[in-house]
């Protein structure tokens, strides 16, 4: 079976990270209801975002003890500093296998009907790279909301991707933008 990836873009910036959590709330119950009416194949994931990959983006530091490890968003222009953000905004990546356009097309009506035309459109990303864009979605994103596929017969997992695409590290990080750089000086220990 092969699987297959749409990006919807949403052109809608929010005024708070909370709106946008909102938004992305909305869209995946409209998407959890109408995955459970029609029973299609597919997966989606909603990722809230309110940096730019080129001021930072988002590390997993383990620190060694149980539990999570902290997700933060770490600055690539300025060391041990907070990234510089952007209006909060979304990204929606749908893994499917078949009748894409009904698929897209209820996301992009239901964000057509709440914000108006020209609000979102709907491309393949099944012939470019599309780990390229999950990737770039989820590493300057703060707050990600799953649909699962309630037919089962996907095997591509968005949460498992999530995590592993995120980068993963010990005690400090530096960016290459930092690493080399002598106008920057590493804090006493």
């Amino acid at each position: 079976m092969d699987i297959k990836f749409i990006n919807i873009e949403h052109s809608i910036k929010f005024k708070t990270m909370g709106d946008a959590v909102k938004e992305a709330n909305r869209l995946k119950m409209v998407m959890d209801r109408f995955a459970k009416r029609v029973n299609l194949p597919f997966a989606c994931i909603f990722c809230v975002s309110n940096l730019s990959l080129r001021f930072g983006e988002y590390v997993m530091f383990h620190n060694g003890r149980k539990g999570r490890p902290i997700r933060k968003p770490v600055s690539k222009l300025k060391l041990f500093e907070p990234p510089e953000t952007v209006m909060p905004h979304l990204h929606i990546i749908i893994v499917y296998t078949g009748q894409e356009k009904r698929i897209s097309n209820k996301i992009v009506e239901s964000i057509t009907k709440k914000y108006g035309a020209e609000a979102s459109r709907a491309y393949d990303i099944t012939t470019q790279n599309p780990i390229y864009f999950l990737q770039y979605a989820v590493r300057q994103s703060a707050t990600f909301r799953f649909v699962n596929d309630y037919t089962n017969t996907i095997d591509f997992d968005l949460k498992k991707m999530s995590k592993v695409l995120t980068k993963q590290k010990e005690g400090l990080y530096f960016h290459n933008n930092n690493r080399n750089d002598s106008r920057f000086r590493l804090p006493a220990d």
